[in-house]
């Protein structure tokens, strides 16, 4: 398992460190697995890759899903703290699958939690998962957390979220999974896209 992960992460970092040279300022995230949070050469072995291809800390994100930690609450936290303080941030994915309590999810070093699509692909037609989205949004909030909401695949969906005061989105909506050296091209397009949608809105006000 660690032999992939870090695989996954010197293949991720070195097409970062391309983006990053092209001039794109842009993150990425690896997903982790309770077994990586186990292993305690992990925080060392995550620096001295980015060292490597000379990528600042904060451009990676690492993702932890809700139900992995809670099968070690108190390793989880302590591997995550460690990882803050270099300065990673941390993600906890699939957030309102797993049975966290609100005591522990307060004390967690992480930047942002991502809300499952579970609960976003269907707010716009049922009643208690918008408000399942917004409370958690609020809540989040309220602890210094950025939210994602996770599984936008409409327009409706994502204009309820940016009312809701959603941080970050991602999903079909925008873009399915597309080969590396697609990205910067798709980046460009879609940052002319965002210009002409805020210059129409400012037109009309």
């Amino acid at each position: 398992m660690k032999q992939i992960t870090f695989a996954v992460l010197h293949s991720v970092l070195a097409q970062l460190e391309e983006w990053h040279a092209l001039g794109l300022n842009i993150k990425v995230a690896v997903n982790l697995s309770m077994r990586n949070l186990s292993d305690e050469s992990l925080p060392d072995d995550i620096a001295s890759a980015l060292k490597s291809y000379n990528i600042p800390p904060s451009s990676l994100i690492l993702e932890v899903t809700e139900s992995s930690m809670m099968l070690n609450p108190e390793l989880a936290n302590a591997t995550l703290t460690t990882l803050s303080e270099l300065g990673v941030q941390c993600s906890i994915d699939d957030f309102g699958t797993g049975y966290s309590s609100l005591a522990y999810l307060k004390s967690l070093p992480a930047a942002e939690i991502k809300i499952d699509k579970s609960f976003v692909t269907n707010m716009t037609t049922d009643e208690n998962d918008a408000i399942i989205v917004h409370a958690t949004i609020v809540m989040a909030h309220n602890m210094g957390y950025r939210v994602v909401a996770e599984g936008v695949e409409n327009a409706e969906i994502l204009e309820l979220l940016q009312i809701l005061g959603c941080d970050i989105v991602q999903g079909f909506y925008f873009s399915k999974p597309m080969p590396a050296d697609s990205v910067p091209e798709w980046i460009i397009w879609h940052n002319k896209q965002s210009l002409r949608f805020v210059s129409s809105r400012l037109a009309l006000r």
